[in-house]
């Protein structure tokens, strides 16, 4: 922590964790369990007064299903559609339909979307 508080990087971060959990719909007590550490732990990373470590990030990303990137948001890169998705609720929605569909379910969703591509860009 730095004299004057938390670094905004470290808030940045622990803004996105509580972001996207809560978007996925998964408790700080759920996700702490799912990252070995207590949920006061989480509690602390969100509110940005611990940092979270490489390896600890890493595996918060893995218990909430998106890649360690995304958690850092517009400190890994303007263009990245992953930190897009955050900031969009239906988006995260639709994600988790999607892993919801068995292969089959998903392979069919697949096809269509990429039919509706090809028709745009022939329309366009």
């Amino acid at each position: 922590m730095r004299e004057d508080g938390p670094d905004p990087i470290d808030v940045h971060v622990g803004e996105n964790i509580k972001k996207v959990r809560g978007l996925k719909g998964i408790t700080q007590r759920e996700l702490a369990e799912r990252s070995g550490v207590m949920f006061q732990q989480i509690q602390k990373y969100e509110a940005g007064h611990n940092r979270v470590s490489c390896s600890r990030l890493v595996m918060i990303a893995k218990s909430l299903g998106v890649p360690p990137a995304v958690l850092f948001g517009k400190y890994s890169g303007k263009n990245n559609p992953e930190i897009a998705v955050i900031n969009n609720r239906q988006a995260i929605r639709y994600i988790n339909d999607f892993n919801n569909l068995d292969d089959e379910e998903q392979k069919l969703l697949k096809l269509f979307m990429n039919t509706l591509k090809a028709l745009k860009r022939k329309k366009g």
